[in-house]
């Protein structure tokens, strides 16, 4: 009977300091600013029993923010670059239909008599094929930047689309892992409040 008197005080002694243990915050800097770095930190600087750990409110609000604040960010990059990607398209329709009309003067060129009248000039036909034809490589050479950076801007989008799918497949496997978590210590600390309350029962 003894021996349960010594216990006693003991055990409410551990489960006090477990307590203010998980009430305790972690004011500790970031050092990482990623979002990887600052979950690494949220666990490394959590009080756990092997093979969890116990992440308290204050210390997971910070890290959501920041996480919903990326995802924002990568929604404003992604959009920028569609955007950006349908302004390229519409210049290319446009260089594009001027190519065509190009074409077009120059196979009439062709048909003509060898004198051709330029902007109220007269001029031989090699003449006027050679401007016709450096406006035409021109022109060429801007749409194949354009559409260089067409290409540039679409894997762009490709890659932020992806990483913000991946995003939140992993915020989502972190929230459910953290609900079994928070409901698995749930039921370890009421078996420890029975435990306790049955010891209480047989001291009385």
């Amino acid at each position: 009977m003894k021996s349960k008197n010594y216990l006693q005080p003991i055990f409410t002694v551990f489960l006090l300091c477990l307590s203010l243990s998980l009430k305790a915050q972690d004011t500790t800097k970031v050092y990482d600013p990623t979002l990887k770095g600052q979950y690494k930190q949220l666990l490394d600087k959590s009080k756990g029993y092997p093979g969890y750990k116990i992440i308290s409110q204050a210390k997971l609000d910070p890290f959501l923010r920041n996480y919903a604040d990326s995802l924002k960010a990568e929604k404003r990059k992604t959009a920028n670059a569609q955007k950006t990607i349908a302004d390229q398209k519409e210049q290319t329709s446009k260089l594009q239909g001027n190519l065509n009309d190009k074409n077009q003067d120059l196979e009439q060129t062709n048909a003509q008599a060898n004198s051709i009248s330029l902007l109220g000039f007269q001029v031989n036909k090699s003449t006027y094929s050679t401007i016709v034809w450096s406006i035409i490589a021109v022109l060429a050479i801007a749409l194949a930047i354009i559409i260089f950076k067409s290409i540039g801007y679409k894997n762009e989008a490709s890659y932020r689309i992806k990483l913000f799918n991946e995003l939140s497949e992993e915020f989502q496997s972190h929230k459910m892992k953290a609900n079994e978590k928070e409901k698995k210590l749930a039921r370890e600390l009421q078996d420890e409040r029975n435990k306790l309350e049955e010891l209480n029962s047989r001291n009385r």
